[in-house]
């Protein structure tokens, strides 16, 4: 189950992070790909920039999430990551630098808390009442 019942009623797809996020980074590269290719001064400020794009949509694009009858698998920068159901035994919601944006973060009972990701507020609250949803179908201890 990747979609979810929103409180609109209406089903998001949780597996990836929403379309305007993706779409605002895809802007980020392109902006930064004209950037590299114009005739300006490089300036250590231009360099902070490029690196805080690059970074930024490495972030948006790389993330998904899939959810397997036996682990919750989350992409994170690329890197795969497979966490048994019974091993996740919270998932909340915490503060974010960012204004408006809430962290997806799991409680696992053999390793420090992990870190879904930041998002907005709205589909932040539906990812974890989604992963709420399937740890409570599953049974397991939440």
């Amino acid at each position: 189950m990747t979609e979810s019942l929103n409180q609109v009623g209406t089903y998001v797809d949780i597996s990836t992070r929403p379309r305007l996020d993706r779409v605002t980074s895809v802007v980020e590269l392109v902006v930064l790909l004209i950037l590299c290719v114009a005739r300006m001064p490089r300036t250590p400020w231009f360099y902070i920039l490029a690196i805080l794009l690059l970074w930024d949509a490495i972030r948006v694009l790389s993330w998904a999430l899939e959810i397997t009858p036996q682990e919750l698998r989350v992409r994170r920068y690329f890197l795969w990551r497979a966490i048994p159901w019974e091993e996740i035994r919270t998932v909340g919601l915490g503060d974010t630098w960012g204004r408006g944006q809430k962290a997806v973060r799991l409680g696992l009972a053999s390793q420090p808390s992990l870190s879904l990701g930041a998002f907005s507020s709205a589909f932040a609250t539906v990812v974890c009442d989604s992963l709420r949803a399937e740890i409570t179908q599953r049974g397991s201890n939440f």
